[in-house]
């Protein structure tokens, strides 16, 4: 009974380290998008997050695929960028356009 009660012990110290692990994985990485962008755009990075935000709003709106949506708000992301003589920075756009999706209302949340 020791042997289980050790194995289901090391099993979850496992698990745990798995996922503290992937924790500072994840961390390092959105870590490194924020000092790209803010790299990038200085003191337009607000600017450009509010880009980002209103192309993945207006894109979701369109309706479509999710490979659909995705281009579409890039291309006004890139549009809308140029028009303002910012920079267009592809894995800024990409790290931002994911954070804005992921920041979407959830549909039929309770």
């Amino acid at each position: 009974m020791t042997d289980l009660i050790s194995f289901k012990k090391s099993v979850q110290n496992a698990i745990h380290d798995f996922f503290s692990s992937l924790g500072d994985v994840m961390t390092t990485f959105f870590h490194k998008a924020q000092d790209i962008i803010e790299e990038t755009y200085g003191s337009n990075a607000k600017l450009f997050l509010q880009i980002v935000s209103d192309a993945v709003m207006a894109a979701k709106g369109a309706g479509g695929t999710g490979k659909e949506k995705r281009d579409a708000a890039i291309a006004a992301i890139i549009a809308d960028l140029a028009s303002k003589g910012l920079p267009i920075i592809e894995n800024a756009i990409r790290f931002a356009l994911e954070g804005a999706v992921a920041n979407l209302p959830k549909e039929n949340a309770n």
